[in-house]
């Protein structure tokens, strides 16, 4: 049996154990639980949404935090499908895979970012489901179905929330039980032969008992046309998921318990777009001239022979007998919350398990140049316990947070090309363990009828072990070519690492009446620090470990409700000062973090209004800067240079017009969203820039809302756009490869309310 094998075998064995108990303490429920019924009520985009960015149901116009809310119904208008589909909706945010599919999904709030596809780095954009932490970027990319609420919190949140949020935090929360029977069906046809299928139902079972069970099914073909002679398409779609929901009142404590099946069977994923390329006489990658014969091969030809002859960025020639994702992520979480005194407890306990299994065709040639693939298993245990109250002029919060994350992953990484001569074959098997310990507290005291106080604080504590074998699977014996293990006498204690820390926050907000908000604060935010792992042996021991990443953060904004409440302007301008920034680069066959000093600046303004009954509009725009100073580059010269996946200018809209006719109601809708030009690394490159892209969607709907029930069609991506959303600089193997997403599609549906 194989490394990768004698690994995958294990794995399996720990998914046999995903039912492993998980404790909780003993608590009470909140006056106004989160995440209920209340939490999703929404007057349209010219009006207020419920959010919970403070722990607590708060109109977004009164909470002096930057963020953009999107209630359910608006994520279904949109045809949200994964969380990764809010990011075209949100300004200063880019949310997408490093491949292109459903692999993972990498987080990017004003240009923080980090796009290390290993499975035990924890992003510094933290995502939350139903309260609780989302750990890896596998797991992170899960399936959107059911959902009451989706916010995006711009700004460190190191107070309440915590975990590794110094640009943000994603969180999205599911519908809750109700105490009357409801529920829905959605089925939809599209391109590719993309069949979805999403449903809920739920409401009382007995006096105080009700449920909530929710369920969605997709599958299609692969939108990457393979026209190699027998090869399949790549990109398929393969994913489904089940939730189910009990809520428990016993008087004034409630307990509310949910699981969740969220699975990716086995299905076709894992290639790239490639382009022939070079280095030129500077060390800098170059896409290789048509008119060009660099390699000898012929003119404009990679060192093989080859130049993909398609225009489209979606159809290519390309080996197909690897590229393939499997993934899964389950969990069960356990609320309970009710009154202490005057005061309210609330525990939130959750075990997660992630699994992924990947492999990627990394070239994307019909030669076989180089084969990548990545998985493991995590298993994650938390328990949040919170005491908050409040007076006349006082909103308190305090807590205490344990998290303990176990992972055992591997990595692969072939180049079948050097058998003949150098062959080079490794995977590495490595593992770490994370345990968390903090305290934090927040309080919200009005100084006066107009101007309010918000102070808060939050100490965490981190250990994290981490420990690293890289085999040389083309030697007889696979001798073992890297060993980081606290038993290797050259590594001892840089395998291990024991720090705690602090976050804070200050601000002022000012509200002279009840349709301004003025906010101004400064926060600190932390990012514990962590391993690199080398898939193929060549980070020196003592580069494996990187350290924490602090910023001061620089806040202010304004939120206004305009005339009579039928408009929302809600703008904000921020500074990030970094210490040690946690940057990742992708050099040659791996990628490495370093810390670097850095800054951020821009803003963000949205405008939501409801000018004439039955027409919404929402605009969003987002203007960024940032440095990552003295970065080390390959070619050995020190440069400053611009974070990755940040974008100068981010522009979003919606637009949706209703009209009634009779009993019936028909609804226009069109979206688009734009991205100025960025990059994918941080040394600058032509291969690794993502061009400017604009993109456009359409949705009719007809309906009776009586009945409750309504057809639909649309468009995605009407013009066809071919972004770049990644790329990979591979030119010392004389190729370009790149991700890109999805063409244009359409499709029909219909859905029933009841």
């Amino acid at each position: 049996m194989t490394i990768k094998g004698k690994l995958m075998k294990r794995a399996a064995l720990m998914a046999c154990a995903a039912t492993a108990p998980f404790w909780v303490m003993p608590a009470f429920a909140q006056d106004a639980p989160v995440g209920g019924e209340a939490a999703a009520a929404e007057t349209g985009p010219g009006g207020d949404i419920v959010v919970t960015a403070q722990r607590r149901e708060q109109s977004i116009q009164n909470v002096g935090v930057s963020i953009t809310a999107l209630s359910g119904d608006t994520l279904a208008d949109l045809g949200a499908t994964s969380a990764q589909s809010i990011a075209a909706h949100v300004p200063g945010l880019l949310f997408d895979s490093g491949s292109g599919g459903g692999v993972n999904a990498f987080v990017s709030i004003r240009g923080v970012s980090q796009v290390d596809p290993a499975e035990h780095q924890e992003a510094p954009n933290a995502v939350y489901l139903d309260e609780v932490y989302v750990p890896t970027p596998s797991m992170v990319g899960f399936p959107l179905y059911d959902i009451s609420r989706a916010e995006a919190l711009r700004g460190p949140q190191g107070t309440l929330f915590g975990r590794n949020s110094t640009g943000g935090l994603l969180q999205f929360i599911t519908t809750d039980p109700s105490d009357s029977y409801r529920g829905y069906f959605d089925a939809s046809y599209g391109s590719y032969d993309n069949i979805r299928l999403e449903g809920a139902v739920g409401g009382p079972i007995a006096e105080g008992l009700s449920f909530r069970l929710a369920g969605m099914i997709n599958k299609s073909d692969g939108i990457f046309k393979n026209h190699f002679p027998g090869g399949r398409d790549s990109f398929e779609t393969n994913v489904f998921g089940i939730r189910g929901k009990l809520r428990a009142e016993l008087g004034d404590w409630t307990a509310q318990v949910t699981g969740s099946v969220n699975k990716s069977p086995k299905h076709r994923e894992g290639v790239y777009k490639a382009s022939p390329a070079f280095v030129d006489g500077n060390g800098v990658p170059q896409y290789l001239p048509a008119n060009v014969d660099f390699y000898g091969t012929g003119a404009g030809n990679d060192q093989f022979g080859y130049r993909d002859p398609f225009k489209s960025v979606w159809d290519a020639n390309f080996d197909s007998s690897v590229g393939s994702l499997r993934k899964q992520f389950n969990y069960v979480t356990l609320k309970i919350e009710g009154p202490v005194g005057g005061a309210t407890l609330t525990s939130v306990g959750n075990y997660s398990y992630g699994h992924l299994d990947y492999s990627e065709d990394s070239d994307g040639t019909p030669a076989a140049v180089n084969v990548f693939g990545n998985g493991g298993t995590t298993k994650q245990l938390s328990e949040e316990l919170r005491l908050s109250g409040s007076s006349d002029r006082l909103n308190w919060t305090a807590g205490v947070y344990f998290l303990d994350i176990r992972g055992d992953y591997y990595i692969d990484l072939d180049f079948p090309f050097l058998a003949s001569t150098t062959p080079f074959h490794t995977a590495s098997v490595y593992s770490q363990r994370t345990r968390t310990y903090a305290a934090f507290a927040q309080l919200e005291y009005e100084l006066t009828d107009s101007l309010q106080l918000t102070l808060g604080g939050r100490y965490t504590h981190d250990r994290k072990t981490f420990d690293s074998q890289v085999f040389d699977l083309t030697a007889p014996g696979s001798p073992v070519i890297y060993d980081f293990s606290r038993s290797n006498p050259a590594v001892g204690d840089l395998a291990r690492m024991s720090k705690g820390d602090w976050t804070g926050k200050i601000q002022l907000e000012y509200k002279p009446n009840s349709d301004v908000l003025l906010y101004a604060g400064v926060s600190r935010g932390i990012r514990a620090g962590g391993f690199n792992a080398s898939p193929d042996g060549a980070i020196s021991y003592a580069a494996t470990p990187f350290g924490g990443e602090t910023v001061i953060a620089y806040e202010g904004g304004a939120k206004l409700r305009l005339f009579g409440n039928r408009a929302n302007l809600r703008a904000s301008a921020f500074y990030y000062d970094y210490s040690d920034y946690q940057a990742f680069n992708f050099i040659g066959t791996a990628g490495s973090v370093s810390n670097n000093p850095a800054y951020n600046y821009g803003g963000e303004v949205e405008f939501t209004a409801n000018p004439l009954d039955g027409l919404d509009l929402s605009l969003g725009a987002a203007f960024l800067r940032g440095k990552v100073k003295d970065y080390n580059t390959a070619l050995g010269t020190v440069i400053d240079t611009e974070p990755v996946k940040a974008p100068h200018f981010t522009l979003n809209g919606i637009i949706s017009k209703r009209f009634d006719i009779g009993a019936y109601q028909l609804k226009l809708q069109y979206d688009f969203d734009y991205q100025s030009k960025n990059r994918a690394n941080l040394f600058p490159s032509p291969i690794t820039e993502l061009p400017s892209s604009w993109m456009h969607n359409a949705r009719i709907t007809f309906g009776k809302d009586e009945a409750g029930w309504e057809i639909y069609g649309f468009v995605r991506n009407i013009g066809n756009t071919a972004r770049k959303s990644f790329a990979y600089d591979l030119s010392f193997a004389s190729i370009a490869i790149a991700s890109y997403a999805p063409p244009r599609t359409y499709g029909l549906g219909a859905r029933l309310t009841f």
